[in-house]
């Protein structure tokens, strides 16, 4: 690893990632691959032995990798859901192969099981289940809180804030006009101050 790809990393791990995506992916293109520490319901595993396997080459280009000194960090992903695999001894490149999932506590057991059921749901019918995958009730918030945050130290003022955010018309008497979008505008741009503040590997697991 050069120069500039050990500093991307390490800035990217200071996000709970293990690498950045290229800004101008959409959100199906893009593959972030989040650490462990940040990302619960990644999969700790090791290779070898048994009898059953798993072959990652069944899933072609959902399947994505990153490799570094703690091991291999795979992403299997269709846009929309994701399932996390960390491989810490042995490797999935080569053949298929037997995994040993490693479960460490009752605070893990949970997040665990869940990965594990759509793993084996996965090998199974070769695709991610989408009903093993609840929607996040909290996205819209966040992505709403995130755009706040950027537009904040953009230098927008709260009023064009929630012109844009929420299709408003110009509002030259919005405390009038629409106190209601005021008020959530002002919620907003307290909850993004209190995140840029926060770890950001909190951000998106109920910490912050």
């Amino acid at each position: 690893m050069d120069g500039k790809a050990r500093s991307l990393s390490c800035d990217a791990a200071y996000f709970g990632l293990h690498r950045f995506e290229a800004p101008c992916l959409g959100f199906q293109d893009a593959r972030p691959i989040w650490q462990a520490d940040a990302d619960p319901f990644v999969l700790i595993a090791d290779t070898g032995g048994g009898g059953d396997v798993f072959d990652i080459t069944r899933f072609g280009t959902l399947a994505t990798c990153h490799i570094d000194r703690t091991g291999e960090h795979w992403l299997i992903s269709d846009g929309y859901r994701h399932l996390r695999l960390d491989i810490v001894r042995g490797t999935l490149r080569n053949r298929p192969i037997h995994l040993n999932f490693h479960v460490a506590g009752l605070t893990h057991l949970v997040p665990a099981i869940t990965s594990l059921t759509r793993l084996v749901a996965l090998d199974r019918t070769g695709r991610l289940v989408s009903a093993l995958f609840p929607a996040e009730r909290r996205a819209h918030r966040w992505a709403l809180v995130l755009r706040t945050y950027d537009a904040l130290i953009s230098g927008a003022s709260q009023r064009s804030i929630a012109e844009v955010l929420f299709n408003l018309d110009a509002l030259p008497r919005w405390r009038i006009e629409a106190p209601s979008y005021r008020r959530r505008v002002q919620r907003l741009v307290a909850a993004a101050r209190l995140y840029a503040k926060t770890d950001p590997r909190l951000w998106l697991s109920g910490g912050a």
